[in-house]
Parts: structure tokens; C-alpha cells; sequence
């Protein structure tokens, strides 16, 4: 099995950006591709590219709210 583990962030957040485009292509050629989300923060939007491939396996850490 081929594996491409991959902790980059950028503030791009497109499908369209070519580190993206490599990434779907290495998954077209039967490699598997995990994929950081980025320290961008919480807000909507801020998950950064190559994440954003459509053919990947993202992977971080939810932000929750504590209780008071």
C-alpha cells in the first residue's frame, strides 16, 4: 500500500489549487492521501489546501466549547 501523509496548511482553501490537483491525481493512481486541516481556527472556510481535495482522508482536531 502507497501512503502520502501530508501536514501542510495554506490559506488557500481551493479544490482548484495544483496541491490539490496532485493530491486527487495521486488517489486516481491508487494512492492513499491523509491530509491536515490546517490551524486556520474554527470559522467556516478556514480548512486550507491540499486538504481541500475531494479524494482525500482529512484529518484534525475538533474545537469544542468548554462548559461553564
Amino acid at each position: 500500500m502507497d501512503v502520502i501523509n501530508l501536514s501542510l496548511g495554506s490559506t488557500s482553501n481551493s479544490q482548484t489549487s495544483s496541491d490539490a490537483i496532485a493530491i486527487n491525481n495521486a488517489v486516481l493512481n491508487g494512492v492513499t492521501a491523509v491530509v491536515a486541516t490546517g490551524n486556520s481556527g474554527p470559522n467556516r472556510g478556514t480548512i486550507g489546501s491540499p486538504s481541500t481535495a475531494p479524494l482525500r482522508f482529512q484529518s484534525g482536531t475538533p474545537r469544542f466549547r468548554k462548559r461553564r
